[in-house]
């Protein structure tokens, strides 16, 4: 039951990384064809390429990409670079949190718009809800690949709404648009 599950301050979600600038390149710089994957803070899943293997990230593989101005998180779990400016990359605390979990934790979170403003503050203020490690994996497995009755509610309340616990109970209908 998510009411009994742990609370972590957003902080104590994550660890140092060695990501940084040296990592980055510029939103002039990406390529249609390349290479490597760039992973920036857009809506994209991958922004476009380059050929600079200098700039690719191959270790502490996975994290999660936050965009500051977007509110977007990427789950990426392969070598890429970083694109732009405001693409934050947040490594999980493996102590606390499974990856995927992690991640599916964050999208579940309601962090207000505020236009093209930075919101990493507004992250940084999150608790976020954490259940034992075995019911980690189970939900980090991918919340779509699990039966509907096994899907946490907070996911399912974001993305669908109008969901209600009868309908994870499975006395009354649920309806799902992609």
């Amino acid at each position: 039951m998510i009411e009994d599950w742990k609370k972590v301050n957003f902080f104590d979600s994550i660890v140092k990384n060695n990501v940084g600038r040296s990592n980055q390149i510029n939103a002039s710089e990406i390529l249609e064809i390349g290479e490597y994957p760039v992973i920036d803070q857009g809506q994209s899943f991958i922004a476009g390429y380059c050929n600079d293997s200098e700039k690719l990230i191959r270790k502490g593989l996975p994290f999660v990409i936050f965009g500051d101005h977007t509110r977007c998180f990427k789950f990426v779990d392969f070598p890429f670079v970083i694109g732009a400016d405001g693409t934050k990359v947040l490594s999980p605390n493996t102590d606390l949190f499974d990856s995927k979990f992690f991640y599916f934790q964050l999208l579940s979170l309601d962090i207000q718009n505020r236009g093209y403003n930075r919101h990493f503050k507004i992250l940084k203020e999150k608790v976020l809800n954490r259940p034992d490690y075995p019911e980690q994996r189970k939900i980090g497995v991918s919340p779509l690949s699990l039966p509907f009755t096994e899907i946490p509610y907070c996911f399912l309340s974001k993305y669908w709404p109008n969901t209600t616990t009868s309908q994870l109970s499975g006395t009354s209908p649920i309806s799902v648009t992609f």
